[in-house]
């Protein structure tokens, strides 16, 4: 692909671009705000020990949030370039920020007390379930077009073959592998006004164990949290294989990341159901049809109180539903259906958490610190450009 300027979208304009990226079901809901008590059909888990608790889905209140909701505009392009953005808004970045884990409420932007100190981070973040650990990357560690080297004493700095993007990751006990697109960025090419990720179809997609291996082009998102989800070529030693179907947005159990598991579950495409392509337009990103449940023990006793919570496009109308599933069960069809008032985007992305970690005495506990963070607010929360 040619390398050409795309103009930023920073401006006055209010209508929407006229693609297929702002039409028909992708057209945005423009819309934030608090519904109860939906309409449900089936019965959906009791409470503890099933499910409990309020769903909620956020804004973060990053600094360009809280910019571009002020003005009430665009201020910024498709990603940062700190060499020809305006000055109010070229140094921002990507630290995470701290939230309330009960009511997503934004608090601060977080470095871990310091201790994160690249300009990048990652929004797919793995957790152990055993030691409690968070495991989180950034590419451009060493900074913009940078692939940097170095060895520090909280985090470990690998260098890269080239300034490429990794946009998610697995783990296991001893082990995570990085993915890296073929999506490039170049210092130059940044410094001239260009955009700041570029397709490259010359480079080879590299997966990183530490050790950096060479596989056929590709691309990489959404990975599983397992050695089935890397697209590895089948070697005689029967060690890696792919599953027939086609599908995305693949998950495991939370608990069992980084440990042997025997399920996945994953969003795919049955090609013999038909598709009313007049009735819901094209079928890019929004063909999966059926969920499957993968499993490498077909003799195992099911372990009971797993559920699944996906979002039911109807494409022809406009409109979804969230939908609730016996994970086991599958097959039997939903468990329940919970009747929303306004369209939301295709799917849901996100992870979930053990209640118990937010009950009384451990809430606690995780609230304390977030109350610190609340009393810093003052120094850090006052739109100010902070690297």
């Amino acid at each position: 692909m040619p390398r050409t300027s795309i103009d930023s979208k920073a401006g006055d304009q209010v209508k929407y671009p006229d693609t297929g990226a702002f039409q028909v079901f992708n057209t945005p809901c423009r819309l934030e705000g608090d519904i109860f008590d939906l309409e449900i059909d089936g019965k959906t888990p009791p409470p503890p020990p099933e499910i409990n608790g309020t769903f909620y889905r956020r804004y973060v209140r990053s600094y360009r949030f809280l910019a571009e909701i002020a003005v009430r505009k665009s201020l910024f392009g498709r990603y940062r370039n700190p060499f020809k953005d305006p000055e109010a808004v070229k140094g921002e970045d990507g630290p995470p920020y701290a939230m309330d884990p009960v009511t997503l409420e934004t608090i601060v932007r977080y470095d871990f007390e310091g201790q994160v100190r690249s300009p990048t981070f990652t929004a797919h973040p793995k957790f152990d379930p055993e030691t409690g650990e968070i495991l989180c990357f950034g590419y451009e560690a060493g900074g913009d077009g940078q692939d940097g080297s170095c060895g520090i004493v909280v985090y470990t700095w690998y260098k890269a073959l080239f300034c490429g993007m990794v946009h998610d990751c697995g783990i296991s006990k001893n082990y995570a592998v990085l993915p890296m697109t073929l999506l490039k960025c170049l210092l130059d090419w940044l410094k001239n006004g260009g955009e700041a990720w570029d397709p490259d179809a010359h480079k080879p997609l590299f997966r990183g164990l530490t050790r950096i291996l060479l596989i056929d082009d590709g691309f990489a998102h959404e990975e599983l949290n397992g050695k089935r989800g890397l697209e590895f070529p089948t070697r005689a030693r029967g060690g890696l294989a792919s599953p027939d179907a086609n599908g995305e947005f693949s998950r495991i159990n939370d608990r069992c990341v980084t440990k042997k598991n025997k399920h996945f579950w994953q969003a795919t495409v049955d090609g013999a159901q038909e598709y009313n392509a007049a009735g819901c337009g094209s079928p890019a990103g929004g063909l999966f049809n059926c969920i499957g449940n993968y499993t490498w023990d077909k003799g195992m006793v099911l372990l009971r109180g797993a559920w699944l919570t996906a979002l039911l496009n109807h494409l022809d109308v406009l409109r979804n539903n969230v939908v609730i599933l016996d994970a086991f069960k599958v097959a039997a069809g939903l468990a329940a259906t919970i009747y929303l008032p306004v369209k939301l985007c295709l799917g849901l992305h996100g992870n979930f958490v053990y209640y118990v970690k937010l009950t009384p005495g451990n809430r606690e506990d995780l609230l304390g610190g977030t109350w610190v963070l609340l009393s810093m607010r003052r120094n850090l929360w006052g739109g100010k450009w902070r690297h």
